[in-house]
């Protein structure tokens, strides 16, 4: 009998070997395909900015796409996050969905990001995949969760930032982190990690960042740490309220996306037409980018970014959220130590950070992700600015409800009778 159990035992963990290498691999390979259709539809609309007449249409060829799919159009980042804390159905076809339609956004000039649309697509696989292998109930929480994760990790080659996130965002109980199901999400990550390793992807902004002077660099910390807290709840706060008001407004997913899509196309050309530039739309990485380098930027690209982006996934544009993010907060960074007389990369990434931190409330990813992408010697520094984001987090954050509703974000608003 103790032969035939510890045959069955390690059958078993064979079983979840195969599975959650399966689930890294897809996760990955669907990130991947994720970066190079965002990346070509980037490039497209840098070429021909007046593709953002064209938002409507993809809008609409979108919505026609979730309903051919047989996927709901009001899935997203949201979905999986409630079906890894609670479970839930997730149809694999939410990947391709949300792929191509992350990739018709930018190319009518969205201000979407391609994380979180990563963490859908990595997510809705996992779950086909614990449905291929005939599992059920709390082990599909545990590979949904390491699907997000091995995706996060090959999009932004981080994958001990890429665990914590998943983590903080989900927010599993004690016993669920002693699990040992857990291994599934190292084991998916270090497949996802190995597969971008082999097709030697890279991220643009992974740079070793010169620290500056101690006194100077914790005064920048502090003062880029604050405001980006307060761009980062204004975000939020913003994304929520068109959320809210277009939900009240346009009940149909149809009506919504089509108006949001309008309204963000009008801004965009509006904006080329009068200054012959293209301020805040696409995933915001050249912007990342570019202050990351030392360029100087101002706060309004910070603020136009906020808009155009609560416009765009308030209103049902498919996409992701945390890009965006990163880019406001490296906006903000640069464009504080434009204003004090020198452009600085370290502000920039002090602001990615922060800004991370204070939308998604998960300072130990975000610390780990500034750690990781710029160096060590920055980590003191990181970690205060990680710390200072969990204040306007724990008030409003993207992930502490069911919907971006500003209901579920104050409930004390309305109070039971």
């Amino acid at each position: 009998m103790s032969t035939g159990g510890g045959t069955y035992g390690k059958l078993r963990i064979l079983r979840w070997a195969a599975c959650s290498v399966l689930v890294g691999a897809a996760s990955g390979a669907a990130a991947l395909l994720l970066t190079f259709a965002a990346s070509e539809s980037e490039r497209f609309f840098s070429a021909h900015p007046l593709a953002a007449g064209l938002l409507v249409p993809c809008a609409l060829v979108s919505y026609g796409l979730y309903r051919e799919l047989g996927v709901p159009f009001s899935t997203g980042t949201l979905s999986v996050v409630n079906a890894a804390r609670s479970g839930g159905d997730l149809k694999v076809a939410t990947a391709p969905a949300i792929v191509a339609s992350t990739a018709l956004a930018l190319l009518g000039g969205a201000s979407v990001g391609k994380e979180a649309a990563a963490l859908q697509s990595g997510g809705s696989l996992a779950a086909g995949i614990a449905r291929l292998f005939r599992l059920e109930g709390d082990s599909t929480r545990f590979l949904i969760a390491a699907g997000m994760a091995a995706a996060f990790s090959a999009l932004l080659c981080a994958p001990l930032s890429a665990i914590a996130f998943v983590a903080e965002v989900v927010r599993p109980r004690i016993r669920e982190v002693l699990d040992v199901r857990t291994a599934c999400i190292a084991v998916a990550v270090a497949a996802s990690w190995i597969l971008a390793g082999s097709v030697e992807a890279a991220n643009p902004w992974q740079m070793s960042l010169a620290v500056p002077e101690p006194s100077a660099a914790l005064v920048e910390t502090v003062v880029v740490s604050v405001l980006c807290c307060c761009a980062g709840l204004g975000f939020v706060v913003t994304l929520k309220l068109v959320h809210t008001a277009s939900t009240a407004l346009f009940p149909g997913d149809l009506a919504r996306v089509a108006v949001g899509a309008a309204c963000a196309s009008g801004f965009m050309l509006v904006v080329f037409s009068v200054s012959g530039q293209v301020v805040a739309s696409g995933t915001g990485s050249w912007q990342i980018l570019s202050a990351l380098m030392g360029d100087r930027h101002a706060f309004y690209e910070a603020a136009f970014k906020i808009g155009l982006t609560a416009v765009c996934l308030g209103s049902g544009i498919k996409g992701g959220e945390i890009m965006p993010v990163l880019c406001i907060g490296a906006l903000v960074g640069a464009a504080w130590s434009a204003m004090t007389g020198e452009a600085s990369a370290f502000a920039a990434a002090v602001g990615v950070v922060a800004a991370l931190s204070a939308c998604a409330r998960c300072p130990v990813a975000a610390f780990l992700l500034g750690v990781e992408l710029f160096g060590s010697g920055c980590a003191p520094y990181f970690a205060l600015a990680a710390f200072a984001g969990l204040f306007p987090s724990y008030v409003v954050n993207l992930y502490d409800g069911a919907t971006w509703s500003l209901d579920e974000a104050f409930p004390w608003s309305h109070p039971s009778e």
